[in-house]
């Protein structure tokens, strides 16, 4: 698959407006929310979680750059983790799924994000209405479709150019999309998925913990 500079396609993310120019999407990404390329940096993380897209809570609560200029959000959404900043909830949640020994494995002192790369199916914000706190669940079918098609050679384009050795999707849309388009991956990429956190019963969540454990170890005997 021929892939764009690192900073070529970065940019193209960043300066993207294909969902809001689009007739079948318009509408659904509030204003002043930019599309995200990641969040921290995904350069040289052999690891690399793919969720769905991100919340506007980022942006509310200033964890993300407002700032007009693309450069300028670039670096925000790159330094995302960096000491002393405030992150979403989300990563909290995320790191629940990384044991002890998965973090040693993975040489991660504290949290999994020093050394996990974190990605997103659709690149913007999505809300359905200003009231609407449900930002994705609150969308119909074809809205949904349309958004991931106009964002998903993004996320295409990042894996084959970051090439992790593991890709985790959380949650059931990353998950299905990356069922679909295993073929179109590099084939030296393991994968495998975890759910969404809040969806799960604690004896659940231990079962996906300790599974998620022994990917990491499988990965890591090979």
């Amino acid at each position: 698959m021929e892939v764009d500079s690192d900073d070529k396609l970065m940019f193209r993310v960043l300066q993207c407006e294909m969902c809001k120019n689009d007739d079948r999407t318009r509408g659904l990404i509030p204003e002043r929310c930019y599309p995200v390329y990641s969040f921290g940096d995904p350069e040289n993380k052999e690891v690399i979680t793919v969720g769905l897209n991100p919340s506007r809570i980022e942006y509310e609560k200033g964890f993300l750059s407002r700032d007009p200029r693309p450069e300028k959000r670039a670096e925000s959404q790159l330094s995302y983790f960096q000491v002393g900043r405030h992150h979403h909830t989300y990563f909290d949640a995320l790191d629940g799924y990384f044991s002890q020994k998965a973090k040693r494995l993975l040489q991660c002192k504290e949290h999994m994000w020093e050394n996990v790369g974190f990605l997103d199916l659709v690149k913007c914000v999505t809300i359905k209405a200003k009231s609407d706190k449900n930002q994705w669940g609150g969308l119909k079918r074809i809205p949904k479709e349309a958004i991931i098609g106009n964002c998903e050679d993004y996320l295409m384009q990042q894996i084959w150019f970051y090439r992790p050795k593991l890709l985790i999707s959380y949650g059931q849309d990353a998950t299905h999309w990356i069922e679909r388009n295993r073929r179109r991956l590099p084939e030296d990429i393991r994968c495998t998925w975890i759910p969404q956190r809040r969806y799960q019963k604690t004896k659940d969540f231990r079962k996906h913990k300790l599974r998620l454990e022994r990917e990491i170890i499988k990965w890591k005997a090979e």
